[in-house]
């Protein structure tokens, strides 16, 4: 997708307030197992790729075509993103958020 201009539009990123929770609660938890900087790191690279080209980012795993959105799982170690691309505007939407670490 891209701008008037040629530019590649940024694509917005939204999310609930139950998944706001619920990465404060994630970060709590790699924060008590000394692995804040890993999830803030992999949080980051998440919501940029999110941003640039969420079309490159994970693998598709369901159509809603009553909604023009696809539902997508990606991940960036040690965190997991459920999120939907809506086919029409440059808009995702993350639905579920997960932290593994393995130790």
């Amino acid at each position: 997708m891209t701008t008037g201009n040629g530019q590649r539009a940024r694509f917005s990123v939204s999310y609930s307030g139950k998944i706001v929770k619920v990465i404060q609660e994630l970060r709590f938890e790699a924060f008590l197992k000394g692995q804040q900087s890993r999830f803030d790191a992999a949080w980051d690279a998440i919501m940029e790729r999110l941003q640039a080209d969420p079309w490159a980012f994970g693998e598709v795993i369901q159509p809603y075509p009553h909604l023009k959105m696809k539902e997508h799982v990606g991940s960036v170690h040690p965190i997991t993103v459920v999120f939907g691309i809506h086919e029409e505007l440059p808009m995702v939407v993350i639905s579920k958020v997960h932290f593994a670490i393995f130790s």
